[in-house]
């Protein structure tokens, strides 16, 4: 008779430290503000590209409409900015996971269409500085 009331603490302690152990401690938010604008390419809007801004502590990750124009969350700061869009990427069936197999040395995976200068996460030279209230002037204008 004695197990059931010490079974029933034992399963109370777990309960508790499951509680505990799984519950954010410390953790705030990340900050975030809109921000919104137009992506080009020598002059035309980039339809269906991944426009992806890095600050310290988020990502913020939108697609460009049929005039270019995309919306997302960015972390308030200096973000960098890298910008990808694949052939085929508006197809349906298109499979992210071939991705870069197209590209220099690769085989016969999706090609990318913007220049590596802007869509390389490494190697972009774009960078966007977000105000506490946002932005809607983010805009790049992007040459071959």
């Amino acid at each position: 008779m004695r197990c059931k009331p010490l079974l029933a603490w034992m399963l109370l302690a777990v309960a508790v430290t499951m509680f505990l152990g799984c519950a954010p401690q410390g953790r705030t938010k990340v900050k975030t503000a809109k921000v919104s604008g137009t992506v080009t390419l020598d002059g035309n809007a980039l339809v269906g590209a991944q426009v992806n801004f890095n600050g310290q502590e988020f990502a913020g990750i939108a697609t460009t409409d049929s005039a270019g124009h995309y919306e997302m969350e960015a972390q308030p700061g200096e973000n960098k900015v890298f910008i990808v869009k694949y052939e085929g990427m508006d197809d349906p069936d298109f499979d992210p996971t071939e991705v870069g197999a197209g590209d220099a040395g690769g085989g016969g995976g999706p090609k990318q269409l913007v220049p590596e200068k802007y869509s390389d996460e490494a190697k972009s030279e774009l960078k966007f500085t977000v105000p506490d209230d946002g932005a809607d002037d983010a805009n790049f204008d992007l040459t071959s």
